[in-house]
């Protein structure tokens, strides 16, 4: 059985608008366990580095919920 979630989101976005709206982070569910390697790819510009701004806090998501167990 594998061990619950160290981290989980739960229908995150994250959103920036210029001139129009652009999500780098749409609707994203994911659970990451302590026992896994997680690999983040994309080309630029996809939203890999919105995402792990958004897990350590340096950017707030504008809707959905982040758990970290500890």
């Amino acid at each position: 059985m594998k061990n619950p979630a160290f981290i989980s989101l739960k229908n995150v976005n994250r959103c920036f608008s210029k001139t129009a709206a652009f999500c780098a982070v749409d609707n994203l569910s994911l659970n990451i366990h302590a026992d896994e390697i997680l690999e983040i790819i994309g080309r630029s510009g996809a939203g890999k580095s919105a995402l792990i701004r958004c897990l350590n806090g340096l950017e707030q998501i504008d809707t959905g919920s982040i758990f970290l167990t500890v």
